[in-house]
C-alpha cells in the first residue's frame, strides 16, 4: 500500500491518518523495504485535488513527527509540477524544521 497523504485529507471522511498509519505501516512488515508516501501539496484551496508546482512543508511536517512515533523510515514521492526541483526545495525546507536535519542532497532524518 502506498499512502497518499495529500489525497487522504481530501478524502479521507471521518478517519484520521493516526488511526490508520499503523495498518498501513504493518502492510511493509515482511517487504524489507521503506514504506513509500506520496506527498504534494493543492494547488489552491478552491482546487483541493490538484497538485501544487512545489509541496509545502506544513503539508508534510506534521505527517512527518507522527509517523516518527512508529521507528520506520519512509520512502518520500513528490508529486509536484516542478517535479525535482520541487523535491530539492522541499529537502531543503524541511531540513530547518526542528528534529529533522538534511543527510544528503534528497534526503533526511530526525535528529
Amino acid at each position: 500500500m502506498v499512502l497518499d497523504i495529500h489525497h487522504f485529507r481530501c478524502n479521507s471522511g471521518c478517519d484520521k491518518l493516526e488511526e490508520i498509519l499503523p495498518g498501513f505501516l504493518t502492510s511493509w512488515k515482511d517487504t524489507s523495504l521503506p514504506a513509500k508516501i506520496h506527498a504534494s501539496s493543492p494547488r489552491s484551496p478552491g482546487d483541493c485535488r490538484s497538485h501544487h508546482d512545489y509541496v509545502n512543508p506544513t503539508d508534510l511536517y506534521p505527517f512527518l513527527k507522527l509517523a516518527r512515533e512508529f521507528g520506520q523510515d519512509l520512502d518520500v514521492m513528490v508529486e509536484a509540477k516542478q517535479k525535482d526541483q520541487a523535491m530539492f526545495r522541499l529537502v531543503k525546507d524541511l531540513a530547518a524544521c526542528p528534529m529533522i536535519r538534511q543527510t544528503g542532497p534528497a534526503s533526511l532524518s530526525f535528529a
